[in-house]
């Protein structure tokens, strides 16, 4: 018993009544050859016996302690030695080295990257167990930590599920090849471009592609599988909007509620500005415009039903808005009355604005409001009350081209324009740089008494005649008053 091996000890008797055993296997221990002060033996009953070696002369690992019968009796000794093991590496997460950036739920498992203490790697749990990642089972649907080959400084920011797993990074884009995920198998990390994604701003899913932006900030791309190349692209979508599309801090989705309507996003700026993006895919066609709300957008969030919120600075005051298809106004107040009154009240947050209201189908335009109340001009029983913002939509200017490289430099001017309107109740044009005119769009032998709201025109108009010359001449539609708007095409004619 030592370093050196076959070093043995004189043999004890074992004698109850005579100096404790621990006592007799300590003082034969010490006297060892190369055996120091500090070996100390405790008796743990049961004929169980420790022997600790402490003692500056004693260290290390080499110590090891046996024993054998030498007499006829009917006896056995047996021993082992205790190693205090200390596992292998350190927790990649924990609160002092942090916690995953992003994480998602895929294949029954539970993913997470993109770690404060190892940002190039990413954990996933035991199939069918979502929180359970111990190593200790080995099979193909256990838990494993997977490491990518990434540059040095390129961290894992977003993991998000679509035909396959896709993996953003702070400065490229990633698909697992391989569909079914295994812990035995080494997953195949596919590049398809590189680009970056912005760190905060989510990934949304559109049609089977997921939506990001550039680590820019400036550029929304479409992440797509593609049959021809047989891997993913990325493909910028705002390159038509390239002075919109600015400083993107956040992104939400929806998808369309009726067939009249197309998905939609909500891209918000650090300005405090937001746009929307209507997404036809079938036609190929993004189109982008402005949010204006009076008060800077923060963030921007969509449920699965459809409903998009936004939280916005008015004034000092955080508040949060909601997109609503069936309201004209923002900032909007509702309310109902048994009796019909004139009086709104309970209007504290509108104080000192500029109002309109909506009631039983009518459109007011009102005083600013004062001690939060405003009064109409007739009674009614239900009511909004909000702010307005006119919607503006302008065409391109008339192209200068009249032929195959044929260009004509002079003025011209957009005589005729035929409009399709679906229940619209309130529409406004100005055209080749001229004042705005309303379109009346009551025809004759409609009923007089019919609400404005209740009263939407669905038809063709056609206004000929227009005059004014410009170098290029353009179509502005808006409005002078809440109302649905709804234009379904737009055709102009101009004199070359």
């Amino acid at each position: 018993m030592s370093p050196e091996p076959n070093q043995v000890t004189t043999s004890l008797t074992y004698d109850a009544t005579s100096t404790p055993i621990a006592e007799q296997i300590e003082a034969t221990i010490l006297a060892l050859p190369n055996v120091s002060i500090g070996v100390n033996v405790t008796d743990l009953g049961s004929n169980k016996y420790e022997v600790i070696f402490g003692g500056g002369e004693n260290v290390g690992d080499g110590w090891a302690v046996s024993g054998e019968v030498i007499n006829k009796t009917d006896a056995a000794i047996t021993s082992s030695k205790t190693v205090d093991g200390v596992r292998p590496g350190e927790p990649i997460i924990s609160p002092d080295r942090g916690w995953a950036r992003c994480g998602v739920f895929y294949q029954q498992r539970l993913f997470l990257g993109g770690f404060k203490s190892l940002g190039n790697a990413y954990l996933f749990s035991k199939q069918g167990e979502f929180y359970n990642f111990d190593d200790r089972f080995t099979e193909a649907n256990g838990p494993a930590l997977i490491p990518m080959d990434l540059d040095s400084g390129e961290r894992i920011v977003e993991i998000t599920k679509n035909r396959n797993l896709l993996i953003f990074t702070n400065d490229a884009e990633y698909w697992l090849a391989e569909r079914a995920v295994s812990a035995t198998d080494a997953p195949n990390h596919v590049q398809s471009s590189r680009h970056g994604i912005s760190a905060g701003v989510p990934v949304v899913e559109n049609e089977g592609a997921a939506l990001f932006v550039h680590g820019n900030g400036n550029v929304l791309a479409e992440f797509r599988y593609t049959d021809v190349a047989g891997t993913f692209a990325a493909i910028d979508i705002s390159l038509l909007a390239a002075h919109m599309v600015q400083d993107i801090t956040d992104v939400a989705q929806r998808s369309a509620s009726t067939s009249s309507h197309g998905n939609s996003a909500v891209l918000v700026k650090s300005s405090g500005h937001a746009l929307l993006v209507t997404l036809l895919r079938e036609q190929d066609e993004t189109a982008y415009s402005t949010i204006e709300t009076g008060s800077q957008i923060i963030a921007v969030c969509a449920t699965h039903d459809g409903v998009i919120s936004l939280l916005a600075d008015q004034d000092g005051n955080k508040r949060l808005l909601q997109f609503n298809d069936d309201c004209l106004l923002d900032d909007a107040v509702t309310g109902e009355f048994d009796i019909p009154t004139e009086t709104i009240s309970g209007l504290d947050n509108l104080n000192g604005k500029d109002v309109w209201v909506i009631a039983d189908d009518h459109v007011f335009k009102v005083a600013t409001v004062v001690n939060g109340e405003v009064a109409l001009p007739i009674a009614v029983t239900s009511w909004c009350i909000g702010t307005w913002i006119a919607p503006l939509v302008e065409t391109l200017p008339v192209s200068p081209m009249v032929a195959h490289q044929i260009a004509v430099r002079r003025k011209k001017r957009i005589h005729s324009v035929h409009l399709s309107l679906v229940d619209t109740t309130s529409i406004a044009l100005s055209v080749n740089g001229g004042k705005i005119f309303d379109l009346d769009l009551r025809k004759y032998g409609d009923l007089a008494d019919v609400p404005e709201l209740a009263a939407g025109f669905t038809g063709e108009i056609s206004l000929r005649g227009l005059v004014g010359f410009q170098d290029g001449p353009t179509v502005t539609i808006t409005q002078v008053r809440p109302g649905r708007l709804n234009v379904r095409s737009l055709t102009i004619e101009t004199t070359r």
